[in-house]
């Protein structure tokens, strides 16, 4: 009986080829797009699962509106890491990330009641 069903298949795949060509190529295109999200999804989640704390590991962005749009980013000042370890309980311990292996370092001065404030972007090559 399941013989009869593949040769049945056989004979219409091969009675309209462009059209069985069209269904199977889209076919593969689609199940490679899924196969390739879920391993880009499984990827994502699999970061810091080594960790045996890593249910305890947070990260801190900074959303921004620019001209461009809204941006989210990772950088923060310097002095962030000492405020958020007095004022918010329970964080134990807090470290500074490179994003995109550079480091933003923003300073300024008041001269005469205007405010000068520059951003630098140093690279790690």
């Amino acid at each position: 009986m399941f013989k009869n069903y593949l040769k049945i298949a056989w004979r219409n795949l091969w009675k309209d080829k462009t059209l069985s060509f069209i269904n199977v190529v889209g076919l593969s295109i689609a199940f490679a797009a899924a196969i390739l999200l879920s391993m880009a999804a499984f990827f994502e989640l699999s970061f810091e699962s080594f960790h045996e704390n890593g249910n305890k590991i947070y990260k801190v962005y900074t959303i921004q509106q620019t001209t461009k749009g809204q941006e989210a980013g990772t950088s923060q000042p310097t002095p962030f890491a000492k405020a958020l370890q007095d004022e918010v309980p329970g964080v134990d311990k807090i470290t500074r990330v490179l994003q995109d292996n550079a480091l933003t370092l923003q300073f300024g001065w008041d001269l005469g009641g205007c405010r000068f404030l520059f951003n630098v972007h140093i690279s790690c090559i």
